[in-house]
């Protein structure tokens, strides 16, 4: 909202890219600090700038390419894209056009699974619009193998540690390798395996009369506070002796 005149997505995912979030952002204390382009490739849990100053963005070829190009009303004029088949470790340019233009857009397919990318803009000395169409697909090495992949699962963040499980389950997605520099190809079908959880200590709060001692802490201990008004290793009224009863073990688990 502080920089409307970019017209460029301020954050963008996609279905086919699992875990990869491209993002404009500023590093401090307010927006008017030196924007650049962050990626995260844990679904937002860390970040790491690659690109300084505003640029469109977009991804392609199920996240196995990135591609940006300078934004002219803050890096001027441009005749080059800059891609990177690495998740933005490093960054190459590539000539789409004889003389510099202004670019007003940076397109691809809806699914982010093509190597085709779409530029629009004009001419610097008059204004006449102009489409280029941009096939990247050679700057992959090879097509990719059974080795350029790895298996991934999105963490929740609790406290100091991360958690495997999200909403009672662990999503594993297959991955490419970042740094493999394979074509994953249009007709590419994402392996997916989904496990429901089992239980652990976060599954649970505390019982009446127990508590966490830190936020990060996983275990529930007694609150001595209270033994002066509650007591939760108290007989109930109704066992007698002979009959057994539950006592709370500190936990009741989250429903």
């Amino acid at each position: 909202q502080l920089y409307p005149v970019t017209r460029s997505v301020t954050i963008m995912s996609s279905k086919s890219a699992p875990g990869v979030i491209m993002a404009s952002g500023v590093i401090g204390k307010s927006l008017k600090g030196h924007p650049g382009v962050y990626i995260s490739r844990d679904a937002g849990l860390t970040w790491k700038q690659i690109l300084k100053n505003y640029h469109f963005f977009n991804m392609g070829d199920h996240g196995g390419i990135l591609v940006a190009v300078k934004y002219f009303k803050s890096k001027g004029e441009t005749r080059e894209i800059l891609y990177s088949t690495d998740e933005g470790d490093k960054w190459s340019a590539s000539p789409f056009h004889s003389a510099d233009l202004k670019v007003y857009g940076l397109m691809t397919e809806p699914n982010s699974n093509s190597t085709i990318f779409t530029l629009f803009g004009s001419e610097v000395s008059e204004h006449r619009w102009l489409i280029v169409k941009i096939d990247l697909k050679n700057a992959f090495t090879s097509n990719c193998t059974e080795d350029d992949y790895k298996n991934w699962a999105p963490k929740s963040h609790n406290g100091d540690s991360f958690m495997p499980c999200v909403l009672g389950r662990t999503n594993t997605y297959q991955r490419r390798k970042a740094h493999a520099n394979c074509h994953n190809g249009k007709d590419y079908e994402r392996p997916f395996r989904q496990e429901i959880c089992s239980c652990s200590s976060w599954d649970y709060e505390c019982d009446a009369g127990f508590s966490r001692t830190s936020l990060s802490s996983a275990g529930c201990v007694r609150n001595k506070t209270l033994s002066s008004s509650f007591d939760p290793y108290m007989v109930p009224d109704f066992c007698k002796p002979g009959i057994f009863y539950n006592r709370t073990k500190g936990y009741r688990k989250i429903e």
